[in-house]
């Protein structure tokens, strides 16, 4: 199996794999992506793992499904793109089949009830965890401190503003980083000129 085969086939097992064991799904797989992504692999950076984030809840759609297929191209083109999101896609498909089937008998098990709210609170830990971790990774000005905050008090009071926010923050860090650059002296030439 060459090097191109072996990538689509991890895309796939690992995209699988996290479809497979999230609940919940959206930011709750984030922790596992950074896992797999960032951590055992070095496919992606933190940074990266940020910008598809940012990218994938922007955009119209399943935030897994979009955050699959955005990965899978980053790291295999059109075809990582499509197997990703399969792999994303089936596990999904599988278990709500399983549940048509038993959902009566299986979820009005008290149990079970409990058992899941057990399991959310492990999630709301493993997202906390890994976001932890990247805000040490990413926000390294205190420019990215002000917007990180101001986007979470925003998104705290008002979930339904994430677009907004992410609008905002591009807004904020295009002019900022444009005054920036604009303050920066100009490169003498080697006549010991300004440059143009």
């Amino acid at each position: 199996m060459n090097i191109a085969n072996n990538k689509l086939l991890t895309l796939f097992l690992v995209f699988f794999k996290v479809g497979l064991f999230t609940i919940g799904g959206g930011l709750a797989m984030l922790p596992l992506y950074r896992q797999e992504f960032s951590e055992k692999r070095d496919w992606l950076t933190d940074e990266e793992m940020v910008d598809i984030i940012a990218m994938t809840q922007s955009l119209p759609g399943v935030m897994a499904i979009n955050s699959a297929a955005f990965v899978g191209y980053r790291i295999a083109k059109v075809r990582g793109a499509i197997i990703a999101a399969l792999g994303a896609i089936l596990p999904s498909v599988i278990i709500i089949l399983a549940v048509g089937v038993v959902y009566a008998s299986v979820f009005r098990n008290e149990f079970v009830v409990r058992a899941f709210r057990g399991v959310q609170c492990a999630l709301a830990a493993m997202i906390v965890a890994a976001g932890i971790k990247m805000i040490k990774n990413t926000i390294k000005s205190v420019f990215a401190a002000v917007v990180a905050i101001s986007a979470g008090v925003w998104i705290f009071f008002d979930s339904t503003a994430i677009i907004y926010a992410i609008i905002a923050a591009a807004a904020a860090g295009g002019i900022y980083f444009g005054l920036k650059r604009k303050d920066r002296p100009a490169p003498n030439n080697k006549d010991g000129e300004a440059g143009a």
